[in-house]
């Protein structure tokens, strides 16, 4: 259940990123004009007085804040694989650790090249454990 909540998170914030960056496109492409507009004047002038009194640029605080919204949502975005990362990596690092004591503990029944069966068939029980374990590691 928890998965899929996530999943289903995870989708609704792609759509609404995607849906957000169209949004901010469209913006972008009514305010810009407006605004490479305003360079063409001094900053005192009459026109550039007029320009900003028009409503030319009324879409200009809708791009900010869009614009805003979109970057937090991509660094959110950011930060949760990063940190899906990082639990990737640190369960693979213990499951690393985990293989690596198995295996040292199998050379250490082994190394004396003893012949009992009992040793063999728990060295050999311990070596797939430990194949088993590494197949959990993904880093």
């Amino acid at each position: 259940m928890d998965k899929v909540f996530n999943i289903l998170i995870s989708a609704i914030i792609y759509i609404l990123t995607i849906a957000i960056a169209l949004i901010a496109t469209l913006l972008a492409i009514i305010t810009f004009p407006p605004v490479f507009e305003l360079f063409k004047y001094d900053l005192g002038s009459s026109e550039f007085y007029l320009l900003v009194a028009s409503d030319k640029l009324k879409f200009l605080p809708s791009f900010v804040v869009t614009i805003a919204v979109f970057t937090a949502l991509l660094t959110y975005l950011r930060e949760k694989s990063k940190l899906h990362n990082e639990i990737k990596e640190k369960r693979s690092k213990l499951f690393l650790e985990l293989v690596k004591e198995g295996l040292e503990g199998v050379y250490d029944m082994l190394k004396d090249q003893n012949n009992d069966r009992t040793t063999w068939v728990r060295a050999s029980r311990d070596i797939l454990h430990a194949l088993n374990l590494a197949k959990e590691i993904k880093t």
